[in-house]
């Protein structure tokens, strides 16, 4: 049983994990765009 729990994980802690990256990934370069005057080209990102 804890075998298979651990496989589980394997298998779901990397998908679990790519919404939050993603997120934080276009989050920094839509701050970095506003620093550099060009968040109107990215603004569809928030609607």
């Amino acid at each position: 049983m804890k075998i298979m729990m651990r496989q589980l994980y394997y298998l779901f802690a990397p998908i679990m994990c790519f919404p939050v990256l993603l997120s934080l990934m276009t989050g920094s370069l839509f701050q970095i765009s506003v620093i550099i005057g060009t968040a109107e080209n990215f603004i569809w990102l928030l609607e």
